[in-house]
């Protein structure tokens, strides 16, 4: 349970007192720690049988078996949504499970990846990042995310607009990025990299699709393709 304690105390406002659902749950390791201060926990896997004893004497906590890429529940039945050493586990359905994740929250509400799984980590770089990238900046069409050695690079119609690295995303330093957000932060993407502007409200979309759009005809142009 160590594990689970130190990532439930990392998002415990999102815990306490919530309505909260566990995704693939698995033994419920997570879950029986989080009903502990929930108001309701909720873990929803494909079957029963790596569930502990203890699970169903657990007050707080309700066990359900269910598919998680079509959820019974009705919309915005949770506050908190997690998915706790599961990722790797869904990686054949993840942008399934995640939309219906979407769907099962609250508005304003939160969804929570955590892993302690090395067997997580490669579809979390390789499918879940470019995929949430990808999703955030959806309204403005022509997205492309694009990893190398270990970052993304994330191209808008044609041109390379912004970089996620370490958990961050930057864009490209121009006169139209600077004007748009207000006192950014120059911080290169990797070392030896030149400066880029750190965006903070990853959160908003309304304005990250207006920043890209700020940018786009500031952005340098793709280079030709050599001739082979």
């Amino acid at each position: 349970m160590k594990r689970a304690e130190q990532a439930l105390a990392h998002i415990a406002e999102n815990i306490n007192g919530k309505a909260v659902l566990e995704v693939a749950c698995g033994c419920a390791e997570f879950s029986l720690c989080a009903a502990k201060t929930a108001e309701s926990v909720t873990g929803i896997d494909l079957d029963y049988l790596r569930l502990p004893p203890q699970a169903r004497k657990t007050e707080g906590f309700t066990f359900v078996i269910m598919d998680a890429t079509n959820m019974t529940f009705a919309d915005e039945s949770f506050d908190t949504v997690v998915m706790y050493n599961a990722v790797g586990h869904l990686c054949a359905v993840l942008e399934k499970v995640l939309k219906e994740c979407v769907r099962m929250t609250k508005n304003g509400g939160k969804i929570f990846v955590i892993s302690s799984f090395g067997m997580d980590m490669p579809v979390i770089d390789e499918k879940l990042l470019p995929l949430l990238a990808k999703k955030q900046l959806s309204a403005l069409g022509d997205i492309k995310v694009r990893q190398m050695m270990g970052e993304y690079i994330i191209y808008y119609r044609g041109k390379i607009a912004a970089y996620v690295c370490d958990n961050r995303l930057l864009v490209k330093l121009v006169p139209a990025a600077e004007k748009y957000i207000l006192d950014a932060k120059r911080e290169p993407p990797y070392a030896g990299a030149k400066d880029m502007l750190l965006v903070e409200e990853v959160d908003n979309r309304e304005y990250l699709e207006g920043l890209f759009n700020a940018i786009y005809d500031e952005l340098p142009a793709p280079k030709p393709k050599k001739k082979k």
